[in-house]
């Protein structure tokens, strides 16, 4: 997904990291320039994990706490700054009070620069953001605290609302937890950014994309991959190119035998895996169609049955997709893309 959406910025909460695991994830997750922020000195386990390019942002950390990451960002490229907040509110009203002061305290510091919060603050604003079982104190708390910061929502497209609990039926619920909360100094910053509720995927919660920059085109070149090896064809192509006789030296023989192989390589992997990227677009968006209509007829039990299908048929696909992203990315790391620079919030699936 980062490479494929060409992120700048990443944030996930309810990443559950621990400790001894945080460098070894990192690591296979994301390419060596980019860089890591969490939580763990709050908690056991990491709640809050953000990752950047640092190619393209400096970022220092601002303010920790277990529902809250702040850190200081500057642009490399063009050297604009701004905070960015990073949340992941308790379920607990009285827990959340804390995160409620800690945003307040923020506010009292660093109120007059530019600052954006994306997450999971786990409370709706109003009744209209929720299907089933609205507090209307704990929202009103919420409330007053954007007041008392002088933040609002940016306005955003896609989706409506942002989590499910993924039931059929009447059992069936729906909610606004998950926002892109800004100020007007971010708007000065950021005239033309744009957020983006996107369907959940495997997910109870959807991603939001933001959208705040331009970047260079990338450059592609061919690589071999891995994967190739695991098709049950792979055997057999390699033998018969390979067998292929040719009459000279034995260095001549080999250069020969290389670069016939590379072009009978691109032929294989243009039979068995050209497309790949547009089947898994065109079952995200089978995906994405059926999600939406739950969104909008929750109660219809068919539905529901048929997102799981469309469901498994996407996953096994994209498998076969982020092994070629995984592999190309390892190989050399494409980086900078024609694309917006992107932030990234996502709820991990549990």
């Amino acid at each position: 997904m980062v490479l494929k959406e060409n992120l700048g910025i990443m944030g996930i909460v309810e990443a559950k990291v621990r400790a001894e695991n945080m460098v070894k994830v990192v690591q296979h997750c994301f390419p060596l320039h980019w860089r890591s922020l969490h939580n763990l000195g709050s908690c056991v386990a990491a709640r809050i994990v953000l990752e950047w390019d640092s190619q393209k942002f400096d970022v220092v950390l601002f303010q920790s706490s277990s529902q809250l990451l702040v850190v200081f960002v500057r642009d490399i490229v063009d050297d604009r700054r701004f905070y960015l907040f990073v949340v992941y509110g308790s379920t607990s009203m009285i827990e959340r009070r804390v995160l409620w002061s800690e945003m307040r305290y923020a506010f009292a510091v660093i109120g007059s620069s530019a600052w954006i919060q994306l997450g999971d603050f786990n409370i709706v604003r109003s009744a209209s953001e929720r299907l089933v079982g609205y507090a209307a104190a704990a929202s009103d708390e919420f409330n007053s605290c954007l007041t008392d910061i002088e933040q609002d929502d940016m306005p955003s497209k896609g989706l409506w609302f942002t989590w499910s609990n993924k039931r059929n039926g009447l059992g069936d619920n729906k909610s606004i937890l998950d926002r892109v909360l800004i100020n007007s100094n971010w708007l000065n910053l950021f005239p033309n950014n744009e957020a983006v509720v996107q369907p959940p995927g495997i997910s109870d919660h959807c991603p939001i994309m933001v959208s705040i920059a331009f970047n260079i085109a990338q450059k592609r070149s061919f690589k071999f991959f891995n994967f190739w090896m695991a098709n049950p064809k792979f055997s057999e192509v390699l033998k018969t190119s390979w067998a292929a006789v040719v009459q000279e030296s034995p260095m001549f023989v080999l250069s020969v035998k290389l670069k016939r192989l590379k072009g009978v390589l691109r032929e294989f992997n243009k039979k068995s895996y050209s497309g790949i990227s547009s089947r898994v677009q065109m079952a995200r968006a089978e995906l994405t169609r059926v999600q939406e209509r739950c969104f909008t007829n929750p109660f219809d039990a068919t539905l529901g049955l048929l997102e799981k299908e469309k469901m498994k048929i996407f996953m096994e696909l994209s498998l076969v997709e982020e092994s070629f992203l995984k592999q190309k990315s390892r190989v050399k790391w494409l980086g900078l893309g024609d694309k917006n620079t992107r932030f990234f919030f996502h709820k991990m699936c549990i």
